[in-house]
This record gives C-alpha cells, sequence and structure tokens, in this order.
C-alpha cells in the first residue's frame, strides 16, 4: 500500500468550510491508517512470542521456560484455578479469522506449592483435546474452579453453566464431583 501525504498548504480553499470538510476528512483517514497498522501487529502469537511449553495430560502436567522443566504428577494436585478467554483476529487483511484461547492456570498441590501459567491455544482441536484431559482432572478428584473473562463468569469444561438440573446431576455424576463450586 503506497501512502501520499500532501502538505495542506498545496490545497488552496475559497471557502472556509470546504476546508473544515476536508481537514475532518483527512484526519478520519489519518485514523483510520494507523488502525490498520495496530490490526496488523496485533497480539496474536508467533513464533517470536513463545518463551516456554507446556504439556497437560492424564497423567501429569509439564512446563518448562528457557531454564527450568517442572514435572507435576496429578496425583500431586489439590486445586486448578483456570481463567480463560476467548480472541478473536479481526484484521482486514487476512482472509480466515483466527481465534485464539488464552488461559491463565494456577495449580496448587497437596505440599502447597502453587504454579502459575499462563498459555495460548490456537485451534478448537487443541481446546476439545484440553477439554477431554479437564474432564479426567474432574474424575479424579482434583477441585477445579473455571471462569471465564474479566467478569469471571462461572464455566464447567470451558461452557458457560446453562444446564437444567437434570443435566448438572448427570454431568456431576459422570465426572465424580459433589459440587462444582
Amino acid at each position: 500500500m503506497v501512502l501520499v501525504i500532501l502538505p495542506l498548504n498545496y490545497i488552496i480553499f475559497q471557502d472556509s468550510d470546504l476546508f473544515l470538510e476536508y481537514f475532518e476528512g483527512f484526519s478520519f483517514l489519518f485514523i483510520y491508517i494507523i488502525a490498520i497498522i495496530f490490526q496488523v501487529n496485533s497480539n496474536f502469537s508467533n513464533k517470536k512470542n513463545i518463551i516456554g511449553e507446556c504439556e497437560f495430560d492424564i497423567h501429569r502436567i509439564v512446563f518448562q521456560d528457557n531454564y527450568d522443566k517442572i514435572i507435576i504428577n496429578i496425583e500431586e494436585v489439590e486445586s486448578i484455578k483456570l481463567l480463560h478467554y476467548f480472541i478473536e483476529d479481526n484484521s482486514i487483511f487476512k482472509k480466515v479469522k483466527k481465534i485464539n484461547y488464552l488461559f491463565l492456570v494456577e495449580i496448587k498441590t497437596k505440599t502447597n506449592m502453587t504454579f502459575e501459567l499462563k498459555f495460548l491455544a490456537e485451534s478448537t482441536k487443541q481446546i476439545n483435546n484440553f477439554c477431554e484431559i479437564w474432564k479426567e482432572y474432574y474424575k479424579n478428584g482434583i477441585q477445579i474452579r473455571e471462569y471465564f473473562g474479566d467478569d469471571k463468569f462461572k464455566t464447567i469444561l470451558f461452557k458457560s453453566i446453562n444446564y437444567t438440573y437434570k443435566e448438572m446431576q448427570d454431568l456431576k455424576k459422570e465426572l465424580n464431583v459433589n459440587s462444582f463450586y
């Protein structure tokens, strides 16, 4: 994209109202261009943002950064608190919208150690896999608290709690849980 900016003194206006209309349109164009620049440089993940890895499976949680590798066996986990966000890229330059899920996880062990993780899931497939693992954590008796967004709406398996009484009882039975909250 090529942008040509002309100094205002090159344009001569006979009518001051016409000048104001031109100037308002020009300032709108400038603001729009700045907005496009910020969209192109959005907060979505790319390889240079990766500072570590985390892996959740039904037996353990592994995370490592540039310096340390920590392995937590599921039997050692007392509780997990999860805050998750849904982020959608609305960039006008991309044909396919990119969807990311940001997770902030606090893991507390039975020995009172606390670990905090922040990670990004970049596909619905990753979320579905994560959901299956999360079910196993519930079944293993780990106390889990899930919240969505800044308002911290309560969720179960990353979904809002819009269950009927019977559906909630069936879910409790399936996951071997007395109470979710």
